[in-house]
C-alpha cells in the first residue's frame, strides 16, 4: 500500500508569510451566476450549482445540470481553469462562503446565481494556494466575519469577499505549498475513484448473475433447453457472446497449439467449477416470474440479519468517549462518517455491548429523509462504534463476508423498496424485520458463498483504500494550516524532491 511520508530535516519553522487583500489579487471583478429555472434545465450547457459546490471541493470533469445559454451568457459567464466559486447563500452557517476550485472539463460550463466567481491573477498568486486558504481553519476564521444570517438562510456579499485578508508568499512558496497537499488530495481522489470502479465490478457481476441469469442462459443455450419468453431478448444477446467468446478461444487454443496454451470453450471466461453450479433450466415461481431451477422467490430475511441499534439517551451524548453512529453519519455514497459522531462514556457504553459495529459492518437508515439508505462502517485505527437507535444492523447469514449482502442492498430497486415500505405521516419509519421483508430472488447458499469468495478481496480492498483515505486527510488536514500560515515550509535553496514521498514499504 502506498504511503506518504515527512522527510523532517527539509522542513523549517518560520514566522507567517505577508498577508494582502483578496481584491488585489483579482484579474477581473468578483462575479454573481446566472438563473435558470428548473423548467428549462436538462439541455445544453454544464451548469454547477449550490449542490456541486458542496459536493465537490475540486472539480475537474464533475457531472452537473444542464442548461441552454445565449452567446451573451457564454461570453460572461463561464469559468476557467483555476476559478474559484464561492457559495454566496447556504441554509447553514458554516455554508455560506464554502470554496471550491474549478480545475477544467471537457467541455464548456457556466455557474448559477447562488456563486461567486473570483478570477485570480495568476502571476500573483496561484490559485489553488488561495483554495487552500479558504480550506483551512485561518481561512474559514477569516470568511467567518463577513458571513451574515438571515431569515433562514446565511450568505456573503462578494464586495465584503474582496476586503478579506489573505496571506500571500512568493510564487515559488506558494507552488510549494500546492504542491505539498495537492499530492494528499491527488491520491485521496485516486482511491475514491478507484473505489468507485471496484463497486462498479462488483454490481456488474452481482447483476450479470443473480438479475440477468447469464451463467443460467449459456447453460440452457448449450445444452439445448428453452429460454423463458421474458429472457428471450437477453438470451439472444447471450449467444452473440458466446459465438465471439467460441472464436476468439478458437484463435487463442490455434495460436498456442504448440504449447499447450488456450481453450476453445466458449464459457473459458467463467471457470468450470463455478459455471457448475448454475442450472441449465428455468422454472416459474409465484410472485417472482420465472427465476433459475433451484432457486426461491422470498426475501431479504433470507440472506441476512437485522438488529435494532440501542437507546442512548440525549443526556448521556458527550465529547469524549466511545462513538455512536447514528442516522446522520450514513452519508449518500454507501459509507459512514466517523468523525463527526456522538460519545457516551464507558459506562453507558458497557450497556449496550451487544451493539458494537466492526469494520466491514453494514448499517442502514430506518426513519426519517434518508430511510433505506446505508453504508459500510470503516474505522481509521480499529476504533469500535456503538449502533444509535433508529440505526439497523445488517449481517450476512452465509460464510465468506458481506459481498454479496452489500451488492443484493445496492441493486436497483432495493433502497425504493424499502422506502415505499417505511410507514409515518410526519416522518417515514420502517422497523428491522420491515427491512428483512423486501422481497428478492434467492440463490442456493453456494453460490453466495462463491460469490462472497470471489468478491471478498475486493470489498476488502474498498475497506483498505477508504482507511488510507482516512490517514491522508488527517495528514493533510494537520500540515494545511502550518503550511498556508507560514508556520512550516521548505527554505527556497532546499535542492530536494518535494517533501512527501510515495513509498512502497
Amino acid at each position: 500500500m502506498m504511503q506518504f511520508v515527512r522527510i523532517w530535516r527539509f522542513w523549517v519553522m518560520g514566522n507567517e508569510w505577508p498577508k494582502i487583500t483578496f481584491g488585489e489579487l483579482y484579474s477581473v471583478p468578483s462575479r454573481n451566476g446566472l438563473t435558470k429555472p428548473k423548467k428549462i434545465r436538462g439541455e445544453g450547457f454544464k451548469f454547477i450549482n449550490m449542490g456541486e459546490i458542496f459536493a465537490f471541493d475540486r472539480m475537474l470533469n464533475i457531472p452537473c445540470d444542464r442548461v441552454p445559454l445565449s452567446d451573451k451568457e457564454k461570453s460572461s459567464s463561464l469559468v476557467e481553469s483555476g476559478d474559484l466559486l464561492f457559495a454566496r447563500q447556504s441554509l447553514t452557517l458554516d455554508g455560506a462562503g464554502k470554496c471550491s476550485i474549478f480545475l477544467g472539463d471537457d467541455e464548456p460550463v457556466a455557474f448559477e446565481s447562488h456563486l461567486i466567481r473570483v478570477r485570480l491573477n495568476h502571476e500573483l498568486i496561484d490559485p489553488q494556494f488561495a483554495y487552500y486558504f479558504f480550506n483551512s481553519p485561518l481561512g474559514k476564521g477569516e470568511m467567518w466575519t463577513i458571513v451574515e444570517q438571515g431569515a433562514g438562510q446565511a450568505g456573503i456579499r462578494g464586495s465584503d469577499l474582496m476586503n478579506l485578508n489573505i496571506p500571500c508568499p512568493g510564487l515559488n512558496d506558494q507552488k510549494r505549498t500546492v504542491e505539498i497537499l495537492s499530492s494528499l488530495d491527488n491520491k485521496i481522489q485516486l482511491n475514491r475513484q478507484t473505489n468507485q470502479t471496484l463497486e462498479k465490478m462488483a454490481q456488474a457481476l452481482f447483476k450479470s448473475w443473480f438479475v440477468d441469469f447469464d451463467p443460467v442462459i449459456d447453460n440452457a443455450l448449450e445444452a439445448g433447453n428453452p429460454i423463458p419468453p421474458e429472457l428471450e431478448a437477453r438470451a439472444k444477446q447471450r449467444a452473440e457472446v458466446l459465438a465471439q467468446a467460441q472464436t476468439e478461444a478458437g484463435k487463442l487454443s490455434q495460436e498456442n497449439a504448440n504449447t499447450g496454451e488456450g481453450d476453445n470453450n466458449p464459457l473459458a471466461y467463467l471457470s468450470p467449477e463455478i459455471r457448475k453450479l448454475f442450472p441449465s433450466e428455468f422454472e416459474e415461481a409465484e410472485g417472482a416470474g420465472w427465476v433459475p431451477k433451484g432457486w426461491k422467490a422470498g426475501d431479504l430475511s433470507f440472506i441476512a440479519t437485522a438488529l435494532g441499534g440501542f437507546a442512548f439517551k440525549s443526556k448521556d451524548f458527550l465529547d469524549e468517549g466511545k462513538a455512536v453512529i447514528k442516522i446522520k453519519n450514513i452519508n449518500a455514497s454507501r459509507g459512514v462518517d466517523i468523525y463527526d459522531v456522538n460519545r457516551v462514556s464507558d459506562e453507558v457504553a458497557s450497556a449496550a455491548g451487544g451493539f458494537l459495529l466492526s469494520d466491514g459492518d453494514l448499517v442502514m437508515a430506518m426513519t426519517g429523509a434518508t430511510v433505506g439508505k446505508f453504508g459500510v462502517i470503516v474505522s481509521e485505527d480499529g476504533e469500535s462504534y456503538y449502533l444509535n437507535q433508529r440505526v439497523c444492523k445488517l449481517s450476512a447469514r452465509s460464510k465468506g463476508g458481506n459481498a454479496f449482502l452489500y451488492s443484493a442492498l445496492n441493486n436497483p430497486g432495493i433502497e425504493e423498496a424499502v422506502v415505499s415500505s417505511a410507514q409515518g405521516s410526519a416522518q417515514p419509519n420502517i422497523s428491522a424485520s420491515g427491512i428483512l421483508s423486501i422481497s428478492m430472488v434467492v440463490p442456493p447458499e453456494n453460490l453466495i458463498e462463491m460469490f462472497n469468495f470471489e468478491l471478498s478481496s475486493l470489498y476488502q480492498k474498498r475497506i483498505n483504500l477508504t482507511r488510507q483515505n482516512y490517514k491522508l486527510a488527517n495528514l493533510r488536514d494537520t500540515l494545511l494550516p502550518k503550511l498556508i500560515s507560514g508556520e512550516l515550509r521548505l527554505p527556497s535553496t532546499a535542492n530536494t524532491e518535494p517533501s512527501l514521498k510515495a513509498t512502497t514499504p
